[in-house]
């Protein structure tokens, strides 16, 4: 498969070949990233009521600049929060969750010196 053709599947795509547990491990993942995308909102959205509280409210022109600063910040946060949310949408529109399966299974092998249940019982049926 070309990369032109790997890029070209949608996610509805991948899914369709996948089992019930994968998609759902999908969707897990897929709701986590919305989840962390709408704190960064959270965040932003109370750094800039808080900056613009700073600004109308204080008379220190101390207070104010802090006021602005937690107004610029707050932009910031939000920029960063989306730019997150769309890399990880990106990312995983082409992985599935057999890849993360694999991935996670090496970690275990190196780390730990475990193997996937699969490969223990296939050592188990080939020793009888």
């Amino acid at each position: 498969m070309t990369a032109e053709e790997h890029s070209a599947k949608t996610t509805l795509d991948l899914v369709r070949g996948m089992s019930r547990p994968e998609r759902m491990a999908l969707a897990r993942t897929l709701m986590a990233n919305e989840r962390t995308a709408l704190s960064y909102v959270t965040t932003s959205i109370g750094l800039l009521a808080t900056g613009y509280a700073l600004i109308a409210l204080a008379g220190h022109i101390l207070l104010q600049a802090a006021g602005v600063v937690g107004v610029v910040v707050s932009g910031i946060v939000g920029a960063v929060g989306y730019v997150r949310y769309r890399m990880m949408k990106r990312a995983l529109r082409g992985v599935t969750v057999r890849d993360m399966v694999d991935v996670a299974y090496s970690v275990l092998h190196d780390e730990f010196g475990l193997t996937s249940a699969a490969a223990s019982a296939a050592d188990v049926s080939s020793d009888a």
